[in-house]
């Protein structure tokens, strides 16, 4: 792919053209994401010519499948070397985006943040080695079961790892192999993980998870915190359309100020953690992040007022005696997308009386009726069933049926 540079930002012995990526097209930008291989920068531009003709490359599209690059759709003739160029560079990106935003917990191997495949496949190499299998339904989650049919679990995300078992003789164990391998940290019981706040009581045996921290330092970047506080996420005078965006360049330019994007993904961020209470709001205001208007920002203080009145709140699991079964509610809103008319589908998915999975998006057609919207949604959510029975099932939690 060729983008065009404009002719007052070039002299007359230069190129009129730079060959590029194309990273992705998002609804409602005008314009096409790009990777500029010569500057290393991501650029956002309408003016680009489209090589349709090339095939793309084999290793780097069996990359993507693999997820070691994320929607780089490669359409022009570009050398390997080139494309492992990028590859590194957009790796080392996220990276470093993620050494600065997550935090410590229970077991820290420093050197895991740059890791590429070789030593990802030296980790799960020896992980089988010392008698551990890789979960199928998710490839960071790995188990052993004992002779007693007891199972010991260690989940791994970048840099951090959680050991999971009753006999805390076996984690130590565990802990000692990994230590002999790997240069690690022991950062004890966990109590934060991925800045969600952990705490237990086993004499009742419940467990808490909850984002108070996040939620006040979110409320306290936004100026929030003397905010009068709200009792529900979004109020139904908030009624947002598309009709609500500015039509002129001069409010365009005004509304370009405010931080929108910034904390729709903060609500995000809480969303998918412990706040399933948020996932309606969230996914009627992220629609509006190309083109915002005053309404859709009174809305997000809305949503943050409701946050700082309920910053306490998180997820409780109970310890279940006899079958701890997974159990699923669905729901669809037909045609309340007032843009488009499209359907909002609804889930979530409980164990132990407290939600593991939740979703609320809009789905990607128009249903022309009803029944037709709860087919869709019933599809969304049966595949999710699918893939938590699985999961559950390698972790320990035999499951029959999802109810």
């Amino acid at each position: 792919m060729l983008f065009l540079i404009p002719s007052d930002e070039r002299n007359k012995l230069q190129s009129k053209s730079l060959e590029c990526i194309f990273l992705e097209f998002e609804k409602g930008v005008n314009g096409f994401k790009i990777y500029d291989m010569a500057n290393k920068k991501k650029n956002l531009n309408r003016d680009v010519v489209f090589d349709e003709a090339s095939m793309p490359n084999e290793e780097a599209n069996d990359d993507c499948e693999r997820g070691l690059v994320t929607k780089i759709p490669i359409t022009t003739k570009i050398s390997d070397s080139k494309i492992d160029e990028v590859r590194q560079e957009m790796v080392l990106e996220e990276h470093r985006f993620i050494a600065q935003e997550r935090p410590r917990r229970v077991s820290k191997p420093p050197q895991m943040y740059g890791w590429d495949d070789e030593n990802d496949e030296r980790f799960d190499s020896y992980m089988l080695k010392i008698g551990y299998k890789r979960s199928e339904y998710d490839c960071c989650v790995y188990s052993h079961v004992f002779n007693n049919g007891t199972i010991i679990l260690l989940m791994l995300y970048v840099d951090d790892m959680l050991i999971a078992f009753r006999d805390m003789s076996k984690i130590d164990e565990l802990k000692g192999l990994l230590g002999g391998e790997f240069d690690m940290k022991d950062l004890g019981v966990a109590k934060k993980i991925l800045r969600m706040e952990i705490k237990r009581d086993q004499k009742v045996e419940k467990l808490w998870l909850s984002q108070k921290r996040y939620i006040h330092k979110v409320l306290q970047k936004f100026s929030m915190l003397d905010a009068k506080a709200v009792s529900t996420p979004l109020a139904s005078h908030f009624v947002l359309s598309a009709k609500q965006c500015p039509s002129t360049d001069a409010k365009m330019e005004e509304m370009v100020k405010v931080s929108y994007a910034n904390v729709v993904g903060c609500f995000m961020y809480a969303m998918v953690c412990t706040r399933p209470d948020i996932s309606q709001a969230v996914s009627v205001v992220a629609k509006y992040m190309a083109n915002l208007g005053k309404e859709h920002w009174n809305a997000i203080e809305w949503i943050l007022r409701y946050l700082k009145g309920t910053k306490e709140l998180g997820i409780m699991f109970e310890r279940q005696h006899g079958e701890n079964n997974i159990v699923w509610f669905v729901d669809s809103d037909y045609a309340g997308d007032l843009d488009k008319r499209r359907s909002t589908m609804q889930y979530v998915f409980t164990c132990a009386d407290g939600p593991i999975s939740w979703r609320s998006i809009l789905q990607p057609t128009s249903a022309l009726s009803t029944t037709k919207a709860e087919y869709m949604e019933i599809t969304e959510a049966s595949k999710e069933a699918i893939w938590l029975k699985g999961l559950v099932n390698d972790m320990g939690l035999k499951q029959n049926l999802v109810l």
